[in-house]
């Protein structure tokens, strides 16, 4: 798994990783060597052979893309548990979201950082998702939007929200509705208004070559960001 370096993290720069995997008995094998016991026993408990092998070639790929910052390799990156249980190393922000068979890893020095994807395509009612999970100001642009555009702006806020919450660590559902998304003049760059949160979060959507994945990454600073982002599609360790 040859993932290509972005080089040396700035400040105010997220890196972003986007990988695609293709599902095979020899990767999962591979990708089980660089897991840690306490990763194998959790994958082990998954039940659906599918989603627990996506969940090994993820893991590993995590760990793939760290040991590149890191300088070490994949099975020695130390993994410690933050509050509420969020996933740290020593020396880098990340946090990481997974769809089917992508996974996608977001890396910064300068502050906590949360990312999320999510297929438009999937099958959702979203028009009661968002009756139930947006904000109030949230809603009323949504009433206002027709059929047409509702399904995109959707996905786009529900990326952000989580990507935000995920930023800090926290609930994901119970806390959903209480945050706001809120475009910024310049494209695809958004702001997150939390009542029960002291400080700024910041956020861009980016894309990538499925125009159905949505993905969004917020930086706990209140700075505007700049995304680097490396595409790639895996299929084997070597």
């Amino acid at each position: 798994m040859n993932l290509r370096w972005l080089g040396e993290l700035l400040p105010q720069v997220v890196d972003v990783f986007m990988i695609h995997f293709a599902l095979s008995h020899q990767l999962v094998e591979d990708c089980l060597k660089q897991l840690s016991s306490d990763e194998v026993q959790r994958a082990m408990r998954l039940r659906r052979t599918v989603e627990r092998n996506q969940w090994i070639i993820s893991r590993a790929i995590i760990r793939q893309v760290l040991g590149l910052y890191l300088n070490c390799p994949p099975e020695e990156v130390g993994f410690q548990v933050g509050e509420h249980g969020k996933p740290k190393v020593a020396g880098l922000e990340f946090n990481t979201s997974h769809s089917g068979s992508t996974v996608a890893i977001a890396v910064s020095k300068t502050a906590p950082v949360g990312i999320d994807i999510e297929f438009s395509d999937r099958d959702v009612n979203f028009e009661q998702v968002a009756r139930l999970l947006f904000s109030a100001d949230e809603r009323t642009v949504w009433q206002a939007l027709s059929q047409l555009q509702r399904r995109p702006v959707f996905f786009e806020t529900w990326v952000a929200k989580e990507a935000a919450l995920k930023a800090r660590g926290v609930g994901l559902n119970q806390s959903l509705p209480k945050i706001s998304v809120v475009k910024c003049e310049l494209a695809g760059q958004f702001i997150v208004l939390d009542p029960t949160f002291e400080g700024k979060m910041a956020g861009m959507t980016f894309s990538n070559s499925n125009p159905a994945l949505c993905g969004a990454v917020v930086l706990l600073n209140g700075k505007a960001i700049e995304l680097r982002v490396c595409e790639q599609t895996v299929t084997t360790l070597n």
